[in-house]
């Protein structure tokens, strides 16, 4: 899930300000400290008292800088770990198994990416990511540094903090959910919600071709859409009719189970036709006259929406659950 700049329903808070007592050994200390000072301050720009935007402001106000969730072991529920990611993730979280296989997964998946599609834009400032190993010590961060209930049992980025918060004891593939997002807007600012969340969604399950490539596979969403799409609302909101053209809004008011279902369903179908990068590529680049989406998919797969949903429904109902015709090189469970 990711909340873009200003949007009125992420949770308030705000994390502008670090207090550097974070600990390392030897040159990780300076590298550590470097990226984390780019990530705070943006050449260019002087921080505002207290940090940045309303929420910094409302810190100074209160009487100093808001804390930083790393500097306190209690925030994890146990030993601090910390690592960096490809040069532009700075991630923190407990230190112990689900901690490793979270990040091993995300590094590789990452790594993928940044070899491949999503490798043609530099990061502004790395992201800062905090993990937690399971749900009372994310609900108990959320409490504490979001002001109340975490907007997902799973884990939110928010955009215009580049700030990521995941689970991972729903399962390892949430860090990689959300660090996508991260990717997916340095490369693409103007992506389209469904595509953002469709993408992200995909790589919650990896796995790693031959080539050390990253696609998707099968999960729980697909056996529930699998379900669901010869129900009414399977009919009228499932499927690439129904995405291309929607807006953030209609994405996340109504029917938001079907439409993320949906919105990964597609991204995968395309991911195994080939066609997935070169959509998003032609779109990406012709985003201003394109909003829709419907030219680039022409382009690129030959298609109308229409006559692309009748074939991706075909493949959903028959083909979904299993891993496709790429082989089944290494699978993140």
């Amino acid at each position: 899930m990711a909340f873009p700049p200003g949007d009125a329903s992420r949770p308030a808070g705000s994390l502008d300000v670090v207090s550097g007592r974070w600990t390392l050994h030897g040159g990780a200390l300076l590298l550590w400290l470097v990226a984390w000072l780019v990530s705070c301050q943006p050449p260019g720009r002087a921080p505002a008292p207290g940090g940045g935007g309303a929420e910094g402001a409302a810190g100074a106000a209160a009487g100093g800088a808001r804390p930083d969730p790393a500097d306190d072991e209690a925030t994890f529920g146990g030993r601090r770990a910390l690592r960096l990611l490809a040069g532009r993730v700075l991630v923190a979280g407990p230190e112990g198994e689900a901690f490793e296989r979270s990040v091993g997964l995300a590094e590789r998946a990452l790594g993928a990416q940044l070899r491949g599609p999503l490798g043609r834009a530099a990061a502004a400032r790395p992201v800062r990511a905090y993990v937690f190993a399971d749900d009372a010590s994310y609900e108990a961060y959320c409490r504490r540094y979001e002001g109340g209930r975490c907007p997902s049992p799973y884990g939110f980025y928010v955009v215009g903090e580049r700030r990521a918060v995941a689970n991972v004891g729903r399962g390892p593939g949430v860090l990689v959910h959300e660090l996508m997002h991260a990717l997916v807007r340095d490369d693409f600012p103007g992506v389209p919600t469904w595509f953002d969340e469709g993408l992200a969604s995909l790589y919650e399950t990896p796995w790693f071709d031959a080539q050390g490539g990253v696609h998707g596979g099968p999960n729980e969403r697909d056996a529930w859409l699998r379900e669901a799409l010869d129900t009414p609302l399977g009919r009228s909101e499932a499927g690439p009719a129904r995405l291309l053209g929607m807006g953030g809004h209609d994405f996340r008011r109504e029917h938001e189970r079907m439409h993320y279902a949906s919105a990964r369903s597609f991204c995968r179908w395309l991911d195994e036709r080939g066609q997935l990068w070169a959509f998003y590529e032609r779109w990406r680049e012709g985003s201003a006259g394109d909003v829709t989406g419907f030219k680039a998919l022409a382009e690129t797969a030959g298609l109308t929406p229409e006559g692309a949903a009748e074939l991706w429904r075909a493949w959903a109902h028959e083909g979904a659950g299993r891993l496709g015709a790429k082989g089944r090189a290494d699978v993140a469970d």
